[in-house]
């Protein structure tokens, strides 16, 4: 049974005025032919029984049920049921209506969700702190988020006074001459790895994907001792975002590359 809208149907007033079965039947015929349709499109068929027929049309005459229902065929897989032709046709553009708007609220609901994943990364790369700015290599110095680019290792001075410069100037070389001690920071376990994946993991990513990325992003800066340019990664909690950005560029790179048309050979005609 198609799954339709049974709460209207459409009716051509051209098309019904036009039918020489309808012109052939007399005004109450053609009242209870309009009443059965309507019962047939609600209940999917009316009973092929003339006394039930008979009580649905308030107990009209006999020979009205068979004049009418010889406007309806029984129908093949049910014979107690009676069907119209045109009914059947628009139900079947109905289900087809019905179906096609249910995709298209899928796609638009998938849509949203991308919409909210590409800002909860715009987000999480504008809390990168001046510590994850560190860390950063020369290979991936860059967070692409679409058309914009952010240089996370560049961090914007404020204008200073010329007062404001020298007391600024001082804490510099304080600190250089007393520089803090270092901290040394442990290594994470894959487990704890993978933890911050499913944390910070796409809504598009399977928990497959997921973990295959954390492994690839724990075996990478395992292999070289969690240190980048000879200094030791203090916050590595800071590349995942930058890790799953990455990724998302490269799948992206791939999805263009593979919509690019291929060249038509000209055909020349001396």
């Amino acid at each position: 049974m198609p799954d339709y809208n049974r709460i209207w149907f459409p009716l051509y007033v051209s098309d019904y005025l036009s039918d020489s079965n309808v012109q052939s039947l007399t005004m109450e015929e053609e009242g209870v032919y309009v009443r059965l349709l309507t019962i047939c499109w609600k209940e999917d068929g009316i009973p092929n029984d003339r006394e039930r027929l008979r009580l649905l049309c308030k107990g009209v005459k006999a020979k009205v049920i068979e004049n009418v229902m010889r406007l309806f065929y029984v129908d093949a897989n049910d014979n107690t049921k009676l069907r119209n032709k045109r009914l059947e046709k628009e139900k079947e553009k109905a289900a087809k209506f019905k179906q096609l708007q249910s995709e298209k609220g899928i796609a638009s609901a998938k849509k949203r969700k991308q919409k909210m994943f590409e800002k909860e990364l715009m987000q999480a790369g504008e809390l990168l702190t001046d510590e994850a700015a560190e860390c950063m290599t020369e290979n991936e110095p860059r967070l692409n988020f679409g058309c914009n680019s952010v240089d996370v290792r560049y961090i914007p001075q404020p204008n200073l006074s010329q007062s404001q410069s020298h007391s600024h100037r001082e804490r510099e070389t304080e600190r250089d001459l007393n520089p803090p001690p270092q901290v040394e920071s442990e290594s994470p376990t894959i487990q704890q790895v993978k933890e911050a994946f499913f944390l910070k993991r796409p809504v598009h990513w399977t928990p497959q994907k997921t973990t295959q990325e954390a492994e690839k992003f724990f075996y990478h800066y395992e292999s070289v001792g969690w240190v980048i340019n000879g200094q030791l990664i203090k916050l590595w909690q800071a590349r995942v975002p930058v890790w799953i950005s990455n990724d998302a560029n490269r799948e992206q790179f791939k999805s263009k590359s593979s919509e690019v048309p291929t060249a038509q050979p000209k055909i020349v005609i001396a």
